[in-house]
Parts: structure tokens; C-alpha cells; sequence
């Protein structure tokens, strides 16, 4: 009988470090690198307006806060820590001397933002669960392409946005769903980020 060769489990330490030696990208699961697809064109288009937007209504609110993308943050996982890459996360900023040694989000986002795409199903099961557990406070899907069936979607399928606020008492989110032309109402920003779901897929078609 052939041994079956098991693949090595990294540490978070070690993934931070990891390179294959190509230009994709990775998450860390359970031990594993687990290759990210390549997102659509308006995918990305989408996650460069907001990256915009973040930005001007982090400068309005006074904050010493940062949008980063597709940066590596530490969540718990089952055994060893999960290193996740959620399309947009807002954080605070790292004094001059730690932000140069760092490397990924060690603190926890007060925003993260997950743009649906094929896999879409990792965002709303299993992204969901380690962002709850790290602490975030605001978790975002953004069904841009209305592709998440009808029987995951409280209000039906389409264009959506899925907000997910930390509840304020007993443990866990509270859900609500927000189509096309309504107005997402945002914890973290209040007043001064002002969005619809259409508003970002128009913004982000150019």
C-alpha cells in the first residue's frame, strides 16, 4: 500500500510568508492554502470605487482609520488560525514603525466588506463564522450579479446587499437584506457614506 502524502499544515506566521512562487492569491484554511478564483473585471471595479469611497468618508468622520484590500487577516479557525483576504476592510491605522514590520490586520476591522462572486457561499457560511468570532462588528455581502439563490435570500433573489451587524445582546449577527436602489444604512459611518447596491455596480461599470 502507497502512503498518501499529507499536505503540510502552515501556521499564520508561516502563510504570511508563503510563495509559490506565482502571482496568485492565497487563503489559509484549516492549515491549507486554498487558492483564491480571479475575480470578474466589475468585481474589481467595484472594490476600487469603494476602496475610493471608504476613503473620503473616513476623512469625513475624522478617524484614524485605513481601507486596505485583499490583505491577509488572522480569524480564528477550528484548529490552527484561518488567514482570510476580504475583498475591502476598514482598520485602524498602525503607528509609522509597527505598519513598516507588519505584516496582515492583527487588530479587529470595524468594517469588512465581501463582494460575491462564484464562491459566494463561503462568504455567507464559512467567512461569516471567523469574522463573527474575531469580533467585527459590520460584515458586508454584496451580491452585485444577484447570484445567491433564492432559498439563502430573505427577500428573494437580485442585486443586493447583505448587512450583518454584531447583535447587541446574546451572540451573533443580526441580518438584513437591501435591494438595488435602497439605501444601505452603515454602523461604522453613519451619515457620511451613503450607498445603494445599483449605485456601486453603476460606479463600478464606469
Amino acid at each position: 500500500m502507497i502512503a498518501v502524502k499529507q499536505p503540510q499544515l502552515l501556521t499564520f506566521e508561516e502563510f504570511l510568508d508563503y510563495d509559490d512562487g506565482t502571482e496568485n492569491l492565497y487563503e489559509l484554511i484549516d492549515g491549507i492554502t486554498v487558492a483564491m478564483p480571479e475575480p470578474a473585471r466589475l468585481h474589481q471595479s467595484i472594490a476600487s470605487y469603494l476602496d475610493d469611497i471608504l476613503k473620503a468618508a473616513i476623512r469625513q468622520k475624522g478617524e484614524n482609520w485605513e481601507s486596505v484590500r485583499n490583505t491577509i487577516i488572522k480569524v480564528p479557525g477550528k484548529h490552527l488560525a484561518d488567514g482570510r483576504r476580504p475583498d475591502l476592510a476598514v482598520v485602524d491605522v498602525l503607528p509609522l514603525e509597527a505598519a513598516q514590520q507588519e505584516k496582515g490586520i492583527r487588530t479587529v476591522p470595524y468594517l469588512i466588506i465581501e463582494i460575491a462572486s462564484g464562491n459566494w457561499a463561503n462568504d455567507l457560511r464559512d467567512k461569516i463564522l471567523g469574522y463573527l468570532h474575531l469580533g467585527t462588528p459590520e460584515y458586508w455581502v454584496i451580491d452585485y450579479a444577484g447570484q445567491i439563490p433564492d432559498k439563502h435570500c430573505d427577500r428573494g433573489k437580485g442585486v443586493k446587499t447583505i448587512v450583518h451587524t454584531m447583535q447587541a445582546k446574546g451572540y451573533g449577527y443580526d441580518r438584513v437584506e437591501y435591494l438595488a436602489d435602497e439605501s444601505i444604512p452603515c454602523q461604522t459611518f453613519g451619515a457620511h457614506l451613503q450607498l445603494t447596491t445599483n449605485l456601486m455596480v453603476h460606479c463600478g461599470n464606469g
